[in-house]
């Protein structure tokens, strides 16, 4: 089964994607690519030969929302996910057209797949460098109110939001989704 995590941003950051194939108790990244600086179009024109044959993508749907979805293949099936300060554990928005997850909650996620050995990154994946610094690179910052946040110390965190989308739709992936759609 193929899966994937799109970080979608707008022209002034970077958009990443990150493919997984999975097996039981087994996640293997098989491509981590940031996208260049472009319109959501010319974005979606460049990943389009990826997303063929995946079995479910899942996008950031938080900061472009419906436009991004709107523009957005119709194959394979997708899940757009508002992502939100906190811990908050994945729900389903209160319209019922998207998810909802707190940051902190997606990445503890993320760190409970690599910490286990689940996560894996294959040697000769385009983009394992990158996806290997900002892993490194991402850091709980104080913020505001006594709170932290999550995010690259320096540099971009788009390919590390990315993969913790990709875990997520490993997580969601059924055989009844992949053939029903969003």
């Amino acid at each position: 089964m193929l899966v994937a995590g799109l970080d979608l941003a707008r022209r002034r950051d970077h958009s990443a994607l990150v493919l997984l194939d999975t097996e039981p108790d087994r996640l293997t990244v098989t491509a981590a690519l940031r996208l260049p600086q472009a319109a959501l179009r010319q974005q979606f024109t460049l990943i389009a030969p990826h997303l063929a044959g995946l079995d479910l993508l899942v996008f950031d749907q938080s900061g472009l929302g419906d436009a991004a979805a709107e523009l957005l293949p119709k194959t394979p099936p997708h899940v757009g996910v508002c992502l939100i300060a906190g811990g908050r554990p994945l729900a389903r928005s209160a319209q019922g057209d998207r998810l909802v997850v707190g940051k902190s909650w997606l990445i503890q996620r993320l760190g409970t797949a690599m910490r286990s050995g689940a996560l894996t990154v294959a040697e000769h994946a385009p983009g394992r460098d990158l996806l290997r610094g900002e892993l490194e690179r991402f850091v709980f910052k104080p913020g505001g109110r006594g709170r932290h946040r999550l995010e690259a110390a320096r540099g971009h965190d788009d390919l590390v939001i990315a993969a913790a989308l990709a875990v997520l739709a490993a997580d969601l992936w059924t055989p009844s989704v992949s053939r029903s759609g969003s």
